[in-house]
Formats: C-alpha cells, sequence, structure tokens
C-alpha cells in the first residue's frame, strides 16, 4: 500500500505542519512501512520542532528514527530514537545529540517545566548530549545528561559538564512542586566563574565543591525564597585582586588597610554555607 496527506488528518496534535507519505505491506498479521514526513513543524517548550525531511522505520507498533536532523527553535540536533506505541502511553527511548546551543535566558524561563507539565503518559529515556551551550555569560561544553520522564515527573541523571575549565556533575530530580539538586565540582577556574557571576571582585584559584539543596516552586526566585541545603569546598592556592572592600568604606586610621585587601594571596582556602527555607 501507499498513502499520502497532510499531517493534520491523522490522530495528531491539531497544530502539527507537515506533509507525510508511507509505503508498507502487511503480511501475517504484521504491519511494516517505510514513513517520510516533508515541512514537518510542531510547537514545543515555547520554541518550533521542525525537519524540512524527515524519514522513519514502521513496524507494528514501534518507530525507529536513526540519525535524523531536527531543529529545535535554531538549535540543530541529530536523533536516533525508538518509540514504543503502548496502552498506558508510548515508550520512547534512544539519543538526542546537539552540537552548538544558543540558549537565551528569556525564552529558558518561558519554557521551564513546572511540576504539571513534568508529568506525562509517555515514559522518556533518552541520553542528550551538547558539544556546547551558551547562555548568558555562561559557557558550558562537553554536556552530556540521561533524561528520564514519566508520569510521577523528571529526572536527569550522570549529569556531567565542562564549565570554567573544571568538571561539573550533577542530578536533578523533580517530583511536582519538589526540587531536588546535588552536584560536585572539580577544577573550576575561580577566576572564570568570578567573572559569570559578576563579582566585584576577582578571584583565582581552583575550585572543588559538593552541595545538596531541595526546594518548591519554579524559577529562580522560587529556588532563593524555599530552598534549603548546603554547599562546602575548597579552594586551592590563589589570590583577590579588587577586592570586594569599596573605596571609602574605611575611614579613620583604618583607611590605610583598603589598599591592603585589594589584593589578598592565600596558601588555600575553605568555604560552607546552609540554607535553611531561602535563609543562608
Amino acid at each position: 500500500f501507499r498513502i499520502a496527506g497532510e499531517l493534520k488528518v491523522l490522530a495528531a496534535p491539531r497544530d502539527v505542519a507537515g506533509n507525510f507519505a508511507a509505503d508498507g505491506k502487511i503480511q501475517d498479521g504484521h504491519l511494516s512501512a517505510q514513513i517520510s514526513l516533508r515541512d514537518f513543524a510542531l510547537p514545543l517548550a515555547g520554541q518550533r520542532l521542525t525537519a524540512p525531511v524527515l524519514s522513519a522505520q514502521l513496524a507494528d507498533d514501534v518507530v525507529l528514527l536513526k540519525s535524523q536532523r531536527l531543529s529545535l527553535g535554531r538549535n540543530s540536533f541529530i536523533a536516533n530514537m525508538t518509540i514504543t506505541r503502548r496502552a498506558q502511553g508510548p515508550l520512547i527511548g534512544g539519543s538526542l545529540a546537539f552540537g552548538e546551543v544558543v540558549l537565551e535566558e528569556s525564552a529558558a524561563a518561558g519554557s521551564a517545566p513546572t511540576g504539571e507539565q513534568s508529568a506525562t503518559s509517555a515514559d522518556v529515556a533518552l541520553r542528550v548530549s551538547a558539544a556546547k551551550l551558551h547562555y548568558g555569560k555562561w559557557q558550558l561544553s562537553d554536556i552530556t545528561a540521561q533524561i528520564k520522564l514519566a508520569e510521577d515527573g523528571l529526572n536527569v541523571e550522570n549529569g556531567s559538564l565542562i564549565v570554567a575549565r573544571g568538571r561539573l556533575n550533577f542530578h536533578y530530580l523533580s517530583r511536582g512542586a519538589s526540587k531536588q539538586l546535588r552536584f560536585t565540582a572539580a577544577g573550576l577556574k575561580a577566576d572564570e566563574v568570578s567573572r559569570m557571576l559578576a563579582l566585584k571582585g576577582t578571584v583565582y584559584g581552583l575550585i572543588h565543591a559538593q552541595g545538596v539543596f531541595e526546594w518548591s516552586g519554579q524559577g529562580s526566585d522560587a529556588f532563593v525564597k524555599t530552598a534549603t541545603g548546603n554547599v562546602s569546598g575548597s579552594l586551592g592556592r590563589g589570590k583577590i585582586r579588587e577586592g570586594f572592600f569599596q573605596k571609602g568604606i574605611l575611614t579613620g586610621p583604618l583607611n590605610r588597610l583598603e589598599d591592603k585587601f585589594q589584593d589578598i594571596e592565600f596558601a588555600s582556602a575553605e568555604f560552607s554555607a546552609v540554607a535553611k527555607n531561602g535563609l543562608i
């Protein structure tokens, strides 16, 4: 058989666009087909998922995508996926490999998943990677993570990336409004972190740290107001240049100390912080 038409005529989301063609056969009660899509477009996470040409293989209830190029907004990726149709919802597995990703701060805030959005009838297990990611002042690279999305929420396992020339490993868990983040950092260059955080002074040295935080709600404001957890670490030999003291803050005889605090060298340093319900 051969069928062709617009995707809108199928049992697909109403806002999907594109044309499809399928060539296949039914033999001994089993269905197999080669499916092709053209000018595919679907709104997703506040952006558009698109593909000029998309090919897939169908075998009964299983759809296989192999080395297919798609774009989410202006960021393209290669998809290798298996989608299995089930009565309780689709089972989706495979990998998504991005090249260089540019993430707009406003878009990221607008598309952040809520607890309700995280819940789904689909079971998703995808290995996601990106060669580079640009997000405001943050420059990340060599990003990998195993993402699991199910009815009870979102789980990001074995997350790893390079930031400030060091390695950051993380695990993120979202269940409804409740969130948890665990992380370890090794060999981050403090001066690059200072620049990314727009600190008044510049700190030099290598940062090693670990931490865990739990909070509820969505967005950075919810984290600041409800976070409970701790972070601790160490800073190797380094210095603080153009320190955090504002000129003129010290008066009288103490005024001479201002220059001494502008450049401070140290052999090592340790730090720790505890947060409870947003209070540090």
